[in-house]
């Protein structure tokens, strides 16, 4: 999984790499809270064979209102140095109940992301190039 708290400390968020899911901790209660997204495997996918598994979430990030999760949904990529990255292209946008609600589609990929909650962004580095981006998340 890839993890990323809440600014305030209250809520930990957890996306898991062979499922298509989140998980939200509460840090007070310690209650975990999953959400899966609709038509999708559940976890009697684990059962089988890892190398035949796609790759739902590959990175997250999160402020005070939202997280931010660079989906994949497909096959695992070549990830041996020195090989081409994919183009991640999609960012899943949930609130803190777990609701999913924006799928953004870049131009440019999206493979990690960090967020300035000062300018109102969500950066990232193309892995291949070492090019900064950034999406403009007033809008949200």
């Amino acid at each position: 999984t890839w993890d990323a708290i809440k600014p305030d400390g209250s809520k930990i968020v957890q996306v898991m790499r062979h499922l298509p899911q989140i998980n939200i901790i509460d840090t007070q209660t310690g209650k975990i809270t999953s959400y899966r997204i609709k038509n999708n495997p559940n976890f009697s996918l684990l059962e089988t064979s890892m190398e035949s598994m796609n790759v739902f979430y590959n990175h997250v990030h999160a402020d005070d209102n939202y997280i931010y999760a660079t989906y994949w949904g497909k096959e695992p990529w070549d990830d041996r140095f020195g090989v081409e990255v994919p183009i991640f292209n999609t960012i899943h946008v949930f609130d803190w109940n777990g609701n999913l609600l924006y799928k953004l589609t870049t131009d440019k990929s999206f493979f990690r992301v960090w967020s300035d909650p000062v300018r109102k962004r969500l950066y990232t580095i193309d892995m291949n190039t070492d090019e900064v981006y950034y999406i403009d998340l007033k809008e949200l």
